[in-house]
């Protein structure tokens, strides 16, 4: 025991400043070994060790290295295995009811597992110099990345050692990690305030330490694999708190429905370690890193708006600087003062937080771990979802259920939740959603892990496909759009224009390649609703993405044959594909063109105004600017996105021309290629001048070119033909030669072109002649009854609705419920199949047709006769 008059305090100080010189390790170790045979080794630590974590939290870290002695002394007690046996019972080791905030400051191992380069005060010190060279924030990097390596080498060795000394202390430490995490899920919320919740420099850094303790059995095909519980489930004893989290595709009834009426393990049966530690670093890596995620998206979304801010600032100092001619003025001074320097130094810390997390996510080497484990933990989960549980050592199959030729299910939520396999579907969705984001935020960065890794990266692409491919597996459509936007990372050029890194992987990985085009398209169908208030703009964003990527795997014809097959042997699913496609088209180019025409008259205003010419809107200066910013920023999303649509619609109706000719879609096809021709070299195509059209990605004789192409590509179809002409409202035969003409100009066709568009233009002419001459022959009296009731076009193939009892063209309705599977004049459900022959109907058109025919051979007879 220890005397009164010891002043403990100078002791510590002593050996906290010279643990690292001389003979005080040696001489603590001693103090150590005389304290266990007296029994006092308990008092001992409760003595020194919360005093020097109280010490290490009040360390100013960002210009005191002295933290590392600290560690030191830590890891000297814990090499002594009954102390580590007994480290739990030291004051506050884990101190019960703590905030999701307190942990790093008022446990015992808090202020250790937060050192680190992502705490603000070493960031703000290291990255807030002004004007830093590229080279001198490398030098920072490389620098802070090395210091940080030996801080996890030093935390690991003292929580290894806690994990060693026996089965308490070990539960006790992952029962302190657990609570840290389970009272910090907010920091996956957005708008969580940080001052709530822990750092990222705390989260992270557990997240690493678990990262290595899980390292041996998630190594590339390890045999310890095996040995996680898929049954964690099962467990009541479970260190994690489940109980709010979403399941990957089940709902909360249907989960505790599944496990109340099954065995569930008993609460005396404890889980082994290494799933424990699984299922921790999974949750870890969702809150932990996932945190890390959202804070770079709020200190980016803060440093555009201070940008913003100080600029205004600056406008308006400067402004009244020339208003009062330049002298003092102790208004602008005041301002300065209180208003803009704090903003320049808030935007100095943001952007000082922005470089750290660049710092840590361009580490290679600890990038490397981490999507080592982040492969191991998706390679349990294909082994998990695996029918026969045999991956890796044999590929798996795909689909597990096979719905192409059942498009219809594809839809029904209910079938699909039914049919996902058990355990999987009542996993929380943050397993496996951490391990998407994480490749989701790291494949954005250069030297990424993901690069130069191919036996690694071709598990994650494979996972990607079997999720895509499979709906059944997972409902959130986030989670897939995030894995379609990784892929499209991984098929953009190089830097050297050298193919993406991925790109030669979907060619030679046997199940990406028989997959990759259908799990695409059938997720460009399915991105339509998200259930986000967004989902109107996120499906555009994932579109986006699958246009890019296909148009980079085109040039193989692997993948042409494979959409050939598909166009052919599921052709409804292809349907699907066509109609969503062309909604988008529609869309999309309408308000492109919309969005160019604003910017140009505005644009025009703005110049006449400037030289004093009569104004032709009413809105003032400041408002014309502000409603030509909104424009020009849609435009350029809208162009972009409208620009891959059509390209897209070019690759595959060059592919497939026939699957786009079907009665569902030619009508709308081909009104709206001839509407967007008009548009472009119609008698109003000056409209959509503006100035830089680059600056919003249009480029008119290439969009011009495209469209072009798309009636080339179909020109063989009869159908196709018919309809360009049946087009009543932008069937314009001039335009097609406006286009050629243009087309020539910018060097964009040559005479092959030229002699096609030219034969197809004047074969619909011609058809568009036989029309009107068949329409006049028909008269103005048609009955309503036999006019189609959404086109008012006479009917051809009557049917009756079911419901409303209404008859319409069954070549209408087939359009109609490609978007809407109701019926159009109750909107209640409605299949095609659910439909009547109105064969009585029918009969009357055709009658009525024959009358019409008969009377005109009756009066040419009559005229020909009054001739002679």
């Amino acid at each position: 025991m220890f005397v009164d008059e010891i002043d403990i305090d100078k002791i510590i100080e002593e050996i906290y400043m010279k643990i690292n010189t001389g003979n005080y390790d040696s001489f603590l170790v001693d103090i150590i070994t005389r304290t266990i045979e007296n029994e006092a080794d308990l008092d001992l630590m409760n003595l020194i060790l919360p005093k020097l974590s109280k010490k290490l939290y009040s360390l100013d870290l960002s210009i005191q290295s002295n933290y590392n002695n600290i560690l030191t002394i830590f890891e000297i007690f814990l090499s002594n295995k009954f102390i580590a046996s007994k480290f739990h019972q030291i004051d506050n080791f884990h101190p019960e009811n703590l905030k999701a905030y307190e942990f790093e400051k008022k446990s015992l191992l808090g202020p250790l597992l937060r050192i680190s380069p992502l705490l603000p005060s070493v960031f703000t010190h290291n990255y807030e110099q002004e004007l830093l060279s590229k080279q001198q924030i490398q030098i920072i990097h490389e620098s802070l990345q090395t210091e940080h390596g030996v801080i996890i080498y030093k935390l690991f060795s003292i929580c290894d050692k806690l994990i060693r000394s026996g089965g308490t202390s070990r539960n006790e430490f992952l029962k302190y990690i657990s609570d840290i995490v389970n009272k910090n899920h907010l920091r996956r919320g957005e708008h969580a305030q940080v001052n709530k919740i822990a750092t990222d420099a705390f989260m992270v850094n557990i997240t690493i330490i678990l990262m290595k303790f899980s390292q041996p059995f998630l190594s590339i095909n390890s045999t310890k694999l095996s040995k996680i519980d898929s049954n964690y489930l099962n467990y009541e004893n479970k260190l994690i708190d489940l109980s709010e989290e979403t399941k990957l595709n089940s709902t909360i009834q249907e989960y505790n429905e599944y496990f109340s009426n099954n065995n569930v393990i008993s609460i005396d049966k404890p889980l082994n370690f290494i799933s424990e530690c699984f299922y921790l670093l999974l949750t870890y890596i969702h809150y932990g890193l996932g945190g890390l995620y959202i804070t770079s998206d709020r200190v980016t979304n803060y440093i555009k708006q201070l940008k913003q801010q100080i600029k205004q600032f600056e406008d308006t100092i400067n402004s009244r600087n020339l208003n009062s001619g330049g002298g003092n003025n102790p208004f602008m001074d005041m301002l300065i003062k209180t208003k803009l320097d704090p903003l320049k130094q808030k935007l100095k810390q943001f952007k000082a937080n922005k470089l750290a997390i660049e710092m840590f996510s361009i580490n290679r080497n600890l990038q490397l771990e981490i999507f080592e484990c982040v492969i191991g933990s998706i390679q349990f989960f294909l082994k998990l979802l695996d029918p026969n549980h045999e991956y890796p050592n044999k590929s798996i199959n795909i689909p597990f259920i096979n719905l192409d030729n059942q498009v219809e299910k594809l839809d029904d939520v209910e079938f699909l939740r039914e049919n996902a396999p058990i355990p999987f579907k009542f996993f929380p969705e943050m397993f496996i959603e951490g391990l998407i984001n994480y490749c989701h935020f790291i494949g954005k960065f250069n030297n990424n892990p993901m690069l130069s890794n191919d036996e690694k990266l071709n598990i994650f692409v494979e996972f990607s496909i079997i999720v895509l491919r499979c709906p059944e597996l997972i409902s959130n459509p986030h989670l897939k759009s995030r894995l379609t936007e990784v892929l499209f990372y991984g098929s953009l050029p190089m830097q050297d224009k050298r193919n993406g890194y991925m790109i030669e992987l979907f060619i030679n990985n046997k199940l990406v390649k028989e997959n990759l085009i259908i799990s695409l398209l059938d997720f460009y169908v399915m991105v339509e609703k998200t259930g986000a208030s967004s989902q109107f703009y996120d499906k555009f964003n994932s579109r986006y993405h699958i246009s890019v990527i296909l148009e980079q795997i085109w040039q193989f014809d692997v993948f042409k044959n494979d959409l050939k097959r598909i166009s052919i042997e599921n052709l409804p699913f292809f349907i699907r594909v066509i109609a969503r496609m062309l909604n988008d088209t529609t869309f999309l180019l309408d308000e492109s063109l919309t969005q160019l025409h604003t910017i140009g008259s505005i644009q025009r205003e703005i110049e006449n105004r400037s030289k004093n010419l009569p104004s032709s809107m009413e809105e003032t200066d400041e408002e014309l600017n502000t409603k030509l910013s909104g424009a020009e920023r849609q435009a350029s999303s809208y162009v972009q996105l409208s620009n891959k649509t059509i390209h897209l619609f070019n690759l595959f109706t060059n592919e497939a021309p026939k699957s786009f000719v079907i009665v569902e879609i030619v009508d709308r096809l081909a009104g709206m290629l001839n509407y967007n021709l008009v548009a472009l070299v119609g008698p109003k195509y000056n409209e959509l001048k503006v100035k830089n059209p680059k600056n919003y990605s249009f480029d008119p004789p290439e969009l011009l070119y495209q469209l072009c192409s798309i009636f080339i590509n179909l020109s063989g179809e009869t159908e196709f033909v018919n309809a360009v002409a049946r087009d009543t409202r932008s069937f314009n035969f001039d335009c097609f030669k406006r286009a050629i003409n243009v087309l020539y100009k910018c060097g964009k066709i040559d005479l092959n072109f030229d002699e096609r568009l030219t034969k197809f233009s004047e074969n619909a002419k011609e058809v568009k002649i036989q029309d009107e001459e068949e329409e006049m022959e028909l008269g103005d009296d048609i009955p309503d009854e036999f006019l189609d009731p959404l086109m008012f076009t006479i009917m051809k193939d009557p049917v009756k609705l079911p419901h409303s009892k209404v008859s319409m063209d069954r070549s209408v309705l087939k359009a109609h419920l490609m978007n809407d599977p109701t019926d159009p004049f109750n909107r209640t459900p409605l299949k095609l199949e659910d439909v009547e022959d109105d064969e009585e109907l029918k009969l009357k058109i055709e009658n009525f047709r024959k009358e019409k025919k008969l009377s005109k051979i009756n009066n040419n007879d009559d005229s020909r006769m009054t001739d002679v």
